[in-house]
């Protein structure tokens, strides 16, 4: 699992890398992309990104020494900002939450296209599962993640 995710930081350092309407550069200014979610960072480390491992489980097994093993990863790809650096008192919404909802549709686009699918022949698919919106408290920051929930299918022969 631990390749597959380097792989997403990876990716997830190129989306944010990239203008116009396939990337983030233009409305957020990712400051990192992290293995795992650190917690409390730094005020001056929002906007960005984690990597975090959820789940790894088989999909399928065979038995004997040429035999395949199947495993499902689910992976959380997080975009986390400080809603206060989106605070302003003259609009009715919540101008943070609209750009993490654009950055999860174009985290889900970005990942969904056929040449991301295998992760450069790491995986045998990956899949888009779902984007949550979360709301958390981060020591003295109210922060706000776009959570996207990739499923990723690996095989690997058996060893001894």
């Amino acid at each position: 699992m631990e390749e597959i995710i380097d792989k997403l930081i990876e990716e997830c350092r190129a989306i944010a890398a990239l203008t116009g309407s396939k990337g983030l550069k233009d409305f957020l200014d990712i400051t990192d992309v992290k293995f795992d979610d650190p917690g409390i960072v730094l005020v001056e480390e929002y906007p960005y990104m984690y990597v975090s491992p959820v789940t790894d489980e088989p999909a399928s097994e065979t038995a004997g020494k040429a035999g395949w093993d199947a495993r499902r990863y689910y992976i959380n790809v997080c975009v986390v900002i400080d809603q206060s650096d989106y605070f302003n008192e003259d609009v009715s919404d919540l101008a943070g939450s609209r750009e993490l909802v654009r950055a999860g549709t174009r985290i889900r686009r970005y990942l969904r296209r056929l040449d991301k699918r295998s992760l450069d022949g790491l995986a045998r698919n990956l899949v888009v599962q779902s984007t949550n919106y979360v709301p958390d408290v981060r020591g003295d920051a109210f922060v706000r993640m776009a959570v996207t929930t990739l499923v990723v299918e690996v095989q690997d022969q058996h060893e001894d």
